[in-house]
């Protein structure tokens, strides 16, 4: 049984079901003074054992959620980056083979190497594809993982700026995702780490994060609406540089994504398994 302080009156007794209740409601707040018999004094409510057991529960939900979404999310990021690997290998052969076509003059060597070229174009096609499929794939993971980090920093830290729903969606609202998600990450890198300093190397990370999520975001348009699909000869050599840039770019955003978030997930599951020894 449970008792609390609401307008300088003593109220009571309840049971624990209803005390979860008023906590639920917001009725009772993590400083509001209960008591139980199984407690000398009265305590705030943060300090008492149901609190303690309901951030058990909770942090164990968080904790599985967790877990869950940002091994996928991380997996999804990792063959991502493969395959932006395997890109710029065969744009590096197509550049290659067009360079040998230039200098041979064999009809046979000629045609050798033009067949060489269209199976080199053929698979980056291949790729490319694969490439927007997983792009799609790890947006959709990267939502629900961002839900996730920013529910367990607001649970963390009451200084996160943040609502859930506009630390999920920014990401995907044109103009302001080349703007917000880089206050968004800062502050859900800072809030993980409770009791700990943000050092040089969080703030080098997360810049260069920044930097780079900008760019690939503007040079994956450039790319989509301004590389045209099909250009001059004389205008091969720059259109696969470009090509290349552009995937370069593109798979270090990725892979700064990939650390931040194995960072911000190692913060967040000590703070998480803490409530649930």
């Amino acid at each position: 049984m449970w008792y609390y302080v609401k307008d300088g009156r003593k109220v009571g007794p309840i049971s624990d079901a209803a005390m979860v209740g008023l906590v639920l409601s917001g009725k009772v707040g993590r400083q509001t003074k209960v008591w139980t018999p199984y407690q000398k004094d009265w305590c705030a409510f943060e300090q008492s054992s149901l609190f303690l057991r309901m951030s058990s529960v909770r942090s164990s939900r968080h904790l599985v959620q967790l877990d869950k979404i940002t091994h996928v999310f991380r997996a999804l990021m990792v063959v991502l980056v493969v395959c932006l690997g395997y890109q710029i290998f065969f744009q590096n052969e197509t550049l290659d083979s067009y360079s040998s076509f230039l200098t041979v003059s064999n009809a046979v060597d000629r045609l050798e190497v033009s067949l060489l070229c269209a199976e080199n174009a053929m698979l980056n096609r291949l790729i490319s594809l694969i490439i927007f499929g997983l792009f799609v794939a790890t947006a959709v993971c990267g939502f629900k993982w961002m839900k996730s980090a920013a529910t367990v920093s607001k649970l963390i830290s009451k200084r996160f700026p943040y609502s859930v729903a506009m630390a999920t969606w920014s990401f995907f609202i044109p103009i302001l995702n080349l703007i917000v998600p880089y206050g968004i990450v800062m502050h859900t890198f800072a809030s993980s780490m409770k009791g700990r300093r943000f050092g040089v190397w969080h703030f080098t990370l997360v810049f260069m994060w920044g930097v780079f999520w900008f760019a690939s975001l503007a040079f994956l348009f450039a790319s989509t609406y301004l590389i045209p699909s099909k250009c001059p000869s004389e205008l091969i050599v720059p259109f696969y540089h470009a090509k290349i840039f552009v995937s370069s770019v593109y798979a270090i955003a990725v892979l700064i994504t990939l650390a931040i978030v194995s960072a911000i997930y190692s913060y967040q599951r000590n703070y998480l398994k803490h409530f649930t020894r």
